[in-house]
């Protein structure tokens, strides 16, 4: 969860002890807050917004305590793709074991075994999606947006190549 003080670089602490001594109208009051304090980092005023705090997976429980409409979605990565990409990112402002692969990997299973946890839980609650399917997607949508853009008559196009059958005059 963001919390706007820190312009959604941390967590709020002690989710634990408030949901341990919450009411229904605390979860909703903090969901309401949330989306309030939220709305300082979204670019548009609209009914769905993405938070992709990489923290997040960390918070499932209680963000279908406060938000119970929201939708998690799990987007999962490959274990080594995703350790890697870790170990190579800057830490703005610091993240415990962020270079330390051992660490990396022992985060990595815990946010797996999580999950885990969750979808017995929470059956149905948390979508999950493999982010290597999701760029193929990207992938392949803008292979055929290219197609048309560049008056290809060849309806089909690869990831390796594009023939093109018709003679396009370019006077750039």
């Amino acid at each position: 969860l963001v919390d706007a003080d820190d312009r959604g670089q941390r967590c709020l602490d002690g989710e634990h002890a408030i949901v341990g001594l919450a009411l229904a109208d605390d979860l909703a009051a903090l969901g309401a807050r949330y989306i309030e304090t939220s709305r300082a980092f979204r670019k548009f005023d609209r009914p769905f917004f993405v938070d992709k705090m990489p923290g997040n997976w960390m918070n499932v429980g209680l963000i279908q305590l406060i938000l119970p409409n929201a939708k998690i979605i799990d987007a999962r990565r490959h274990p080594m793709a995703c350790c890697f990409a870790t170990s190579k990112q800057i830490m703005v402002g610091g993240s415990n074991g962020a270079y330390d692969l051992t660490f990396i990997g022992r985060r990595y299973n815990d946010y797996v075994d999580l999950m885990a946890h969750f979808d017995t839980v929470l059956p149905g609650r948390v979508h999950r999606v493999r982010y290597e399917d999701m760029v193929a997607l990207v992938v392949k949508a803008v292979q055929q947006q290219q197609v048309q853009i560049d008056g290809i008559a060849s309806t089909t196009a690869t990831t390796t190549s594009i023939t093109n059958t018709t003679i396009v005059n370019n006077y750039s």
